[in-house]
């Protein structure tokens, strides 16, 4: 059903809004699993153009723990403050599948993604979304070439869907305890 697809969904919606990306502050997404002392609305938040704050119509407004770090927006508003008036949270691997140009530093486990967003992340798994990245590149442009094929509905495009879409789930399914080998972690600056 849908409610599977949820992270492939945030995930396109990542790859459509890129980049405007927003980076909470670490106190939102603690790795104790408590909440945080301010709201989201309270904290600022870093994007390409300095310190931007939450809309009070934004959902994640009065939240105090956020599922990512990580947040692409829709429109920037200026007024007293720079406010970004929506924001939806996209994981990790998310942004290192769908969004800028990827590079892969493999003696030092980091990934980078537009020079700016940077994550600790283990060579394997690194390797493993490089590669993703370049078959779902390369679907894309077959498809951008041949309109009328199904690509998505071959047996590679259906392999490639699932392979993606198990990856977004996997980053969310903490029962397996794989998140302190296979998740990026943000470094910070």
């Amino acid at each position: 059903g849908n409610g599977d697809n949820i992270h492939l969904v945030k995930a396109v919606l990542c790859a459509g809004l890129y980049p405007n990306i927003i980076v909470a502050p670490s106190q939102l997404v603690p790795k104790d699993g408590r909440l945080s002392k301010k709201k989201a609305g309270e904290c600022a938040f870093q994007s390409l153009k300095g310190d931007v704050y939450l809309h009070p119509s934004t959902i994640s407004f009065s939240e105090k723990r956020l599922d990512s770090r990580y947040c692409c927006y829709h429109e920037i508003v200026k007024t007293s403050k720079t406010y970004v008036r929506d924001a939806t949270p996209v994981s990790e691997f998310a942004l290192l599948l769908f969004g800028g140009n990827l590079k892969v530093y493999h003696t030092h486990g980091v990934v980078t993604v537009d020079d700016w967003l940077k994550f600790r992340i283990a060579a394997k798994p690194a390797t493993l979304v490089k590669h993703l990245r370049a078959q779902m590149e390369s679907m894309l442009l077959k498809k951008i070439v041949t309109p009328e094929e199904d690509v998505t509905g071959s047996p590679e495009g259906k392999a490639l869907i699932q392979a993606v879409s198990t990856l977004l789930e996997q980053e969310k399914n903490e029962v397996l305890d794989v998140s302190d080998i296979f998740r990026p972690r943000p470094i910070e600056n």
